[in-house]
């Protein structure tokens, strides 16, 4: 029983006296930490674009609850998809959402 304690002393201070043991107990949480913070940076980060949709609402399910935000302008539109999007370049539209009626 004692050799192995001798055994298993041996080994642990060889391992933990290597540089590689110490650059990676330091470093390790450093670069966790470093990549949290770019994420959340990321995360962070609001676009000024202003994006124009036009909104098909064939099941008359969002018509007025849709509010313009920030960045976000909704125009609801009557015509048919083919129509909004043969004008969609010329009339600016970032993206079409199309919400088909519902089915009863």
């Amino acid at each position: 029983m004692n050799k192995l304690w001798l055994i298993i002393k041996r080994e642990y201070l060889s391992r933990v006296k290597t540089k590689s043991f110490i650059l990676t107990t330091i470093l390790g949480p450093l670069a966790i930490g470093f990549f949290i913070v770019i994420v959340g940076f990321i995360f962070s980060y609001q676009s000024d674009d202003a994006k124009q949709i036009v909104i098909i609402d064939e099941a008359d399910m969002l018509e007025g609850k849709l509010k313009d935000t920030e960045n976000f302008y909704f125009t609801f539109s009557q015509e048919p998809y083919t129509d909004v999007l043969a004008d969609q370049e010329s009339a600016g539209y970032d993206a079409i959402l199309v919400i088909p009626p519902l089915r009863e």
